[in-house]
């Protein structure tokens, strides 16, 4: 009834459209169909308002608020249950695997309830979801006819004004034509008017036709026009159309397959997917309907466009032409209506499918959970099954972790017992496989230790030789400055009374002038040898002064600028008389060039021959560095594994190792620690090595006789239990994704941690953008090219003129 509503309104607007030709005004039959045009439209809006009428849409709403009272008290309900649900979650898994048979039907019986409340609440909502849909789902859209009414009334009021123009227009033509037959009966000057007449009309027809054939040259292109956007929207609609039924029958399909899986589990659900399914077929048939109307107006638009093309050949008069171009615009006026109702269609489609969608995948995601409930629950039970079988492996477990606390006879019995329950339980025993492990284990952390204590005797020699080659190196330093001082008391003595301190220094050795730059081989005690500067200074043409550190000497020793080979002193000097020439000899002054340069080179053969040793001994210190570093490692390693053997001996302590001893047999002694193979502790105590209490109940350090505490440290240090969490929390999420979100995540992850491979993408998604544009723009140019060859420029036919 509603559709009905809005055909009638939409037919109305056609009507009453704006772009109505003002010739229809002559037309006798306007008033009638404006009265028409009415009546519909008051029928129209009678009809709707009696379906709001009966709606009660007052009463709806009250009911709507009581609903939403009870659904928010469901909700408190249902949260209520859930947390009582994980409490009873938790105690379940607190419990002990005995407890847990108990404590299973309570578990269920309460998740059954759960379950059972959360299928009345479903029922509950979806019968309130039919009961308002079932009131509102054929009521028309207010806002639409009161849009409608609103153009009506704007429609009204321009006919109104078109009509009083036809009046006028009326009244103009009477006069005009009473003017004629006042023309007509004057004589005296109907030669004269006749002519002139004849000369107006020529002139009038030249004008008519010329405005004839630009009217109909602006028809014709305007016809094209929206000949050609009949056409391009007709294509658009016949592929969205195409594509909604595609849509549809997808839907129809995934409906199906999703109504077959929920069959057995949602029977109660039934009704409301059949209620769906009659709505999808409702709007199929309106999409039939849509597409019949369609083809209709595209049979009418070409049959008109027949008549057109006929009718230019033979000359019509413009009312005819107005009348046919009316119906052509009502039609376009009725296809873009039936275009509007049809994207209505497709919107409530689409809601009605997105709320479809939402419920089956709710459904099954419920039934996914209690099947992974049941999965989980099936898997606990199975795990009770090889009850002898972990019994058996706990008794040779206790025999590996108390063989040695037992002795005598028995110590016997215990062995044949456990090896006789291994044997018939296991294929091959697990205490050989674990002995012959741990034995290996010990053979190689032995071997480790060994050399270990051969690398750490190995790098205390290297020490010693350095702590001797370093004190061989002290001597000969003092010993070289000895020599040298002996070397200038003798330059001093051969060089007379007359030495003097120059200018190049104060109670020093060599010194160079001011100004001078230091040359020749570095003293020993300068870097890398020591932190001593040195200046220089030319004796004989050879340098000296870089060879004698700038030391206070004993004062009265000669400088540098004292000793020049021509055996002039440098005036100034402390104890002559300035400008008093100094007394020296030219054999005194050749004695100690060869010493110096002999000093000189023994000392670079030394320096070569410490740095090659010091280079050498930083290689060895490097190696000895990396292999005790890999010992480390290798022992930590060993060390975790230790710590992995030692796992299954407080497994079988934990479940209740002290079980198989009767109160007549000993339990095995507290004071043995299994924690490692070498461990002997001087007090025989159980804990931490290297820490015995007082009487008054203090801890003394004492030095660890384990080697492997330290190792105990560092494999603990080095473990993260965040970075362990956050490995295996990553790979939950990884394996609780979907196939697809998995090939995703891989992909982006191949793709971004790359460079070449992002700037590969980078590069690819510009090319493809570029040929995407490229293609639209040849497209676009391929369809100009092709509208111009279907509509020539010269084929454009002459209206005739009235005569």
């Amino acid at each position: 009834m509603a559709d009905v509503a809005f055909d009638l309104l939409g037919d109305t607007s056609i009507h009453n459209s704006p772009s109505w030709d003002s010739s229809n005004t002559n037309n006798p039959l306007t008033h009638s169909g404006t009265g028409n045009v009415l009546k519909e439209e008051e029928d129209a809006f009678s009809a709707a308002v009696s379906v709001w009428r009966g709606i009660q849409l007052p009463g709806i709403q009250q009911e709507m608020d009581t609903q939403s009272v009870e659904l928010l008290e469901q909700q408190q309900q249902s949260l209520a249950g859930r947390k009582k649900l994980a409490e009873l979650t938790r105690e379940f898994k607190k419990v002990s695997d005995q407890e847990k048979l108990q404590q299973f039907k309570l578990l269920l019986r309460a998740y059954q309830g759960e379950i059972d409340a959360i299928t009345k609440r479903e029922k509950a909502t979806a019968q309130a979801f039919l009961s308002v849909y079932n009131a509102l789902g054929q009521a028309p859209d207010p806002a639409k006819l009161l849009q409608v009414a609103v153009d009506q009334t704007t429609k009204l009021e321009e006919i109104s004004a078109l009509q009083a123009e036809n009046i006028r227009l009326k009244e103009e033509n009477a006069s005009l034509n009473k003017q004629a037959v006042n023309l007509r009966s004057m004589s005296s000057n109907t030669t004269k008017l006749q002519q002139r007449l004849t000369r107006l009309e020529t002139k009038q027809e030249e004008t008519i036709q010329e405005k004839v054939r630009e009217r109909e040259q602006a028809f014709r292109e305007e016809w094209e026009e929206k000949i050609r956007t009949a056409k391009e929207r007709e294509h658009d609609l016949q592929r969205q159309l195409n594509q909604a039924k595609d849509q549809l029958k997808t839907l129809k399909h995934t409906n199906d397959s999703t109504q077959a899986t929920l069959v057995d589990h949602s029977q109660k659900y039934e009704e409301e997917v059949v209620a769906k399914l009659a709505e999808l077929d409702i709007v199929l048939l309106d999409y039939e309907r849509a597409n019949s109307r369609i083809s209709e107006l595209e049979s009418q638009n070409e049959l008109l466009r027949d008549q057109l093309d006929n009718n230019q050949g033979r000359g019509i008069d413009s009312e005819r032409a107005a009348t046919l171009e009316q119906t052509i615009e009502n039609q376009d006026a009725e296809l873009q209506n039936l275009t509007t109702a049809l994207e209505n269609l497709k919107t409530s489609s689409k809601k009605q499918i997105t709320a479809l969608e939402r419920k089956t995948t709710t459904l099954q995601r419920d039934i996914q959970e209690r099947t992974e409930e049941i999965e989980v629950t099936k898997r606990k039970l199975e795990q009770y099954k090889d009850y002898e079988t972990v019994k058996s492996e706990l008794e040779v477990l206790k025999y590996i972790e108390f063989s040695g606390s037992r002795g005598g006879d028995a110590d016997d019995d215990w062995d044949e017992r456990v090896l006789t329950l291994a044997s018939k339980n296991l294929e091959k025993p697990i205490e050989v496989l674990l002995m012959e492990k741990n034995r290996k284990l010990e053979n190689e952390l032995t071997e480790l230790k060994v050399l270990h204590e051969s690398v750490t005797r190995d790098l205390e020699d290297v020490r010693t030789r350095h702590e001797v080659a370093s004190r061989q190196l002290g001597s000969q330093m003092e010993l070289i400055q000895r020599l040298e001082e002996d070397i200038t008391r003798l330059n001093q003595s051969s060089g007379g009374n007359g030495a003097g301190v120059g200018n190049g220094g104060v109670n020093g050795y060599f010194t160079g002038q001011t100004g001078a730059n230091p040359l020749g081989f570095p003293h020993p005690t300068s870097p890398p040898f020591g932190k001593a500067s040195f200046s220089g200074d030319v004796v004989g043409g050879v340098t000296l002064g870089p060879v004698l550190p700038q030391a206070p000497r004993t004062p009265g020793f000669p400088s540098a600028a004292s000793l020049n080979l021509d055996g002039s002193a440098t005036p100034g000097g402390v104890g002559s008389n300035a400008g008093t020439p100094g007394v020296g000899t030219t054999s005194a002054d050749h004695s100690i060039l060869p010493i110096v340069t002999s000093q000189r080179d023994r000392f670079r053969q030394r320096n070569s021959e410490l740095e090659e040793q010091l280079r050498q001994q930083s290689e060895q210190i490097s190696n000895l560095r990396n292999e005790t570093t890999q010992l480390q490692r290798d022992n930590v390693k060993l060390y975790e594994k230790i710590k992995y053997m030692q796992s299954y001996r407080d497994d079988a302590s934990g479940s209740g190792v002290g079980a198989g001893y009767s109160a007549g047999s000993a339990a095995p002694s507290a004071a043995v620690d299994y924690t490692s193979p070498f461990r002997n502790n001087a007090s025989g105590m159980v804990g931490r090595p290297g820490l015995h209490k007082k009487d008054d109940g203090d801890e003394i350090h004492m030095q660890s006789l384990d080697p492997t505490d330290r190792y105990r440290n560092m494999y603990e240090e080095s473990m993260n239990p965040f970075e362990a969490f956050h490995k295996k929390e990553e790979s939950r999420r990884f394996n609780n994704m979907t196939p697809a979100d998995k090939a995703m995540l891989t992909m982006s992850r191949l793709v971004l941690t790359n460079k070449w491979t992002r700037s590969m993408l980078v590069a690819y998604t510009m090319g493809l953008h570029f040929l995407m544009v490229m293609m639209l723009y040849k497209m676009s140019a391929w369809e100009e090219c092709r509208h111009d060859h279907e509509t020539p420029n010269d084929a454009n036919p002459v209206m005739p003129s009235d005569e």
